[in-house]
């Protein structure tokens, strides 16, 4: 199965979760006369999520791209399935290691310890 199908089926699969969980539950308000406020920033695991940003997630863990941001990080995320898709035909034509690697290896940022 392709990688972008898993991802898809992942992000179907923790979706239809979430809509099950919020789905039993009922927001009591606190407040006497309505239900409060809509659309406001809060605040999920340390992070502010606003209206309009874009989640992701898998069972890794979860992205929160700022509305303000989303069309820079898919433009982003072009150049990363550019290089997933070099690095997936080089271990196909038999690869046992990355060029990045091995200069990494060979250059000054790189200490051997005995």
């Amino acid at each position: 199965m392709p990688k972008t199908m898993r991802y898809l089926l992942v992000i179907a699969t923790k979706l239809e979760q979430i809509i099950r969980f919020f789905g039993r539950l009922s927001a009591n308000s606190p407040f006497a006369n309505g239900c409060g406020e809509v659309g406001l920033v809060i605040v999920l695991g340390g992070v502010a999520v606003a209206a309009g940003d874009l989640l992701i997630g898998d069972e890794e863990g979860v992205v929160v791209v700022p509305r303000a941001n989303i069309d820079e990080v898919l433009a982003a995320l072009e150049g990363v399935k550019a290089n997933e898709a070099r690095l997936e035909r080089e271990v196909r034509e038999g690869a046992t290691g990355f060029a990045f690697v091995k200069e990494l290896l060979n250059s000054p940022a790189t200490r051997y310890v005995d």
